[in-house]
């Protein structure tokens, strides 16, 4: 007899079945099944599962994707003009007129509002190394419910060519890459490396982090637009 069962069921009842899994990997699953299996392949009944639902899937991965960089690009803007706002209220500290302290006082915190608002709902890029990880996660349910039930003709997923997954290649920190970034604040690339005298800079930030215990914002993710020169 032909199971009515949809693939949202199968998967939850897959994942609810997995007892021995180490905590990460249940997480990691669970991500996948919420985030992406759930919404695009939970409605469809399991017996009616093609590869073709899969590409589907990961064509509106990518359509998302795209949504997704014009949002940050946004976000980006309202940054600068929310830095910048900042920068122009902290110059009228001690000498200019309180009309106008107050002027870039109120432009500071719309243009802060703007990027509290405009960051809502923003979310990652789905990256081509996620997409392999999510269709190993539905590669492995698959396989269980072939191997206990014959709940599927074929594992789909192993059918499914996703994008290449590239490495990104690390640069080194050195003098001119670091006067680069101080001048710019731009990274010269996405990893970055320390050399072993960076290392040895840095050492004092770290045995603070292990003997002191403070919150990693207050160490290390303390934004530029939170300092104030004047106030020392």
């Amino acid at each position: 007899m032909l199971s009515d069962e949809t693939c949202g069921d199968f998967f939850l009842r897959w994942i609810k079945a997995k007892k021995f899994l180490a905590r990460t990997t249940r997480h990691g699953y669970e991500k996948h099944i919420n985030n992406y299996l759930l919404p695009h392949l939970g409605h469809i009944r399991r017996r009616d599962l093609k590869a073709r639902h899969l590409h589907k899937m990961y064509d509106a991965i990518e359509k998302e994707n795209a949504e997704r960089i014009l949002h940050r690009l946004r976000v980006d803007q309202l940054q600068q003009e929310r830095d910048a706002a900042h920068r122009a209220w902290v110059k009228t500290a001690g000498y200019a007129k309180k009309e106008e302290r107050r002027a870039a006082r109120r432009a500071f915190l719309d243009a802060n509002a703007a990027l509290r608002e405009g960051k809502k709902g923003l979310r990652k890029v789905t990256s081509a190394a996620t997409m392999h990880r999510i269709n190993d996660t539905l590669s492995s349910a698959l396989s269980w419910g072939i191997k206990r039930e014959q709940a599927f003709a074929k594992n789909w997923a192993q059918l499914v060519e996703l994008p290449p997954v590239t490495r990104l290649k690390p640069l080194v920190w050195t003098p001119e890459r670091i006067e680069h970034w101080k001048r710019t604040g731009e990274k010269p690339g996405p990893v970055m490396v320390w050399t072993p005298e960076l290392t040895g800079q840095f050492y004092e930030l770290w045995h603070s982090f292990i003997f002191l215990g403070p919150r990693r914002g207050e160490m290390a993710a303390l934004p530029w637009t939170e300092v104030s020169t004047y106030a020392l």
